[in-house]
C-alpha cells in the first residue's frame, strides 16, 4: 500500500510533542509486524467526538510462522488494541478506563450489531508505559506476567501493562526498548535495528527517534550526524555516480587521489575528456610551441604561411 505524501502541518499552539512519540512508535510497530498475520492502524478515531486509540493491530491472515513478538504480546488475539504513555506521560486509573472505553467502542463497531457482538476472547487490551505506574500498580489488583509486563484487572477486564523501561534484552525486545528512554538501552536497541533501517526506506523512523531524542537531551553516544553518514554511505551505491560527482568541483575530486594514482591514466585518455579549446587554454602560446616537434613547427610554418597568402589575396579583391 502506497501512502501519500503528508501535507506540511501548520504550527499551532495546541500542537501536543507527546502525540508525535505516540505517532513513531505505531509506525515502529507497523514496519515490525511487516509480514506477519497482523495489520496495524494508528489513531483509529472510535467516537463521533474525536478520541483516538494510539494503535490497533488487527490479525487479517492465518498464521505464517511469524515468531517476532515482544515481551508481553505473545498472547495477541484478532483485534488488540494498544494505548500508549510516552517518556513524559503517566499511565494512570484514567488512562485504563480510556483504555476501557476504547474497546467498548470499537467491539461495537466491529460487531454485526449490539445484540451479536464478536466474543470477548477477540480482543486483547494493553497499555505501554515508558515509566512504572506505580500509583496505578497501588490502586489495582495485578500480576507479573514476566520481567516487565503484569497483568491489571479492572472492572472485570484484563488489562497487560508493559513497562518498557524495564524489559529485558532480546531479539525480538529491541523494538521495546528503543522507546525505554534510558540511553544505554536505547543505544543497544538501535545497534541490533541498524543494519535493518539503515539499509531501507524506514531509515527515516530511526532519524526521527534519534531527533526526538535529542530534544529530550538523552546522552546519547552515537551521534545524529553519525547515524546521517552511515546512512548516506549505505545508500551510496544507489546513486548514479555523475549525481554524485555533481556535488564536488574537479579540484575536490582530484584531490582524493594520488599523483601515483592519476598516472595510472595516460596523457592520452585524460585529453579526451576536454575539447581541443579547453586544452589550449591551459597554457600561453610561448608553452604551446615549445611542446611542438621542430617537424611539426616546420608544418605549422607553412599552414600559417598560406593563410597570409590568402588573407592577402583577399584584401586585393
Amino acid at each position: 500500500m502506497v501512502s501519500k505524501k503528508p501535507k506540511p502541518r501548520k504550527k499551532n499552539s495546541s500542537h501536543n510533542p507527546n502525540r508525535d512519540w505516540h505517532r513513531l512508535l505505531g509506525m515502529f510497530i507497523t514496519v515490525h509486524f511487516y509480514g506477519s498475520p497482523y495489520e496495524v492502524e494508528v489513531e483509529k478515531d472510535l467516537t463521533i467526538r474525536k478520541q483516538l486509540l494510539d494503535i490497533i493491530i488487527i490479525k487479517r491472515y492465518k498464521d505464517s510462522g511469524f515468531n517476532l513478538y515482544p515481551a508481553g504480546l505473545e498472547n495477541m488475539s484478532k483485534h488488540n488494541l494498544i494505548s500508549y504513555k510516552s517518556i513524559h506521560e503517566s499511565f494512570t486509573v484514567w488512562s485504563l478506563m480510556e483504555l476501557i472505553g476504547h474497546y467498548v467502542n470499537y467491539r461495537k463497531q466491529t460487531s454485526k450489531s449490539l445484540s451479536n457482538l464478536l466474543p470477548e476472547e477477540d480482543y486483547k487490551l494493553y497499555g505501554l508505559t515508558t515509566h512504572e505506574p506505580t500509583q496505578l500498580m497501588r490502586k489495582l489488583k495485578w500480576k507479573g506476567v514476566s520481567q516487565g509486563v503484569y497483568d491489571i484487572e479492572c472492572v472485570g477486564m484484563n488489562v497487560r501493562l508493559i513497562v518498557l523501561s524495564k524489559i529485558p534484552k532480546s531479539a525480538n525486545n529491541e523494538l521495546w526498548r528503543l522507546f525505554s528512554a534510558k540511553a544505554e538501552v536505547v543505544e543497544e536497541a538501535i545497534s541490533h535495528y541498524q543494519e535493518i533501517y539503515l539499509n531501507s526506506e524506514h531509515s527515516v523512523l530511526m532519524q526521527q527517534l534519534y531527533e526526538f531524542y535529542l530534544k529530550e537531551k538523552l546522552p546519547m553516544t552515537y551521534t545524529l550526524e553519525q547515524f546521517k553518514k552511515d546512512f548516506v554511505i549505505s545508500h551510496l551505491r544507489e546513486i548514479p555516480t555523475e549525481e554524485v560527482l555533481k556535488q564536488y568541483s574537479p579540484e575536490e575530486v582530484l584531490k582524493q587521489y594520488s599523483p601515483e594514482e592519476i598516472k595510472q591514466y595516460s596523457p592520452k585518455e585524460v585529453l579526451k575528456q576536454y575539447s581541443p579549446k579547453e586544452v589550449l587554454k591551459q597554457y600561453s602560446l610561448q608553452e604551446f610551441l615549445e611542446g611542438l616537434s621542430p617537424e611539426t613547427l616546420e608544418h605549422l610554418a607553412i599552414i600559417l604561411s598560406q593563410l597570409g597568402v590568402n588573407q592577402i589575396k583577399n584584401q586585393e579583391q
